[in-house]
């Protein structure tokens, strides 16, 4: 094989390489865009019927739960050692959890019109 040859085929290689890459971050494009959208809707609850057995708690870990609220895991650690907001967590153990409905109802509380003004006043 002459060296235009090796190129070429290396050349075509890269090619094929490139066009995968292209499909996968194309890919990732569609993910993140999904993750946005997802995360700015509220999350909708279908009601349950008497049937069906009460849905569990949706608990999340401090790092879940801090990223849900624009923190770092060690300001919600803080938070909770000094008492310094009504964030209610759930202590199993070693572990803690933060229960999805409890970060939603802390979050709508700091809501504010104005900065003399909360919006439910």
């Amino acid at each position: 094989m002459d060296k235009i040859s090796i190129i070429r085929a290396k050349l075509a290689k890269l090619s094929n390489e490139v066009a995968q890459i292209q499909v996968e971050l194309a890919e990732c494009i569609l993910l993140v865009e999904e993750l946005q959208q997802l995360s700015q809707e509220p999350d909708p609850k279908p009601a349950a019927t008497p049937t069906e057995s009460p849905t569990p708690l949706e608990l999340l870990t401090p790092k879940e739960a801090s990223a849900m609220l624009g923190v770092t895991p060690g300001t919600l650690s803080v938070w909770r050692s000094n008492d310094r907001y009504s964030l209610r967590y759930i202590k199993m153990g070693r572990r803690v959890m933060y229960e999805y409905r409890e970060l939603r109802r802390f979050i709508n509380e700091r809501r504010h019109q104005h900065t003399s003004k909360r919006d439910n006043d």
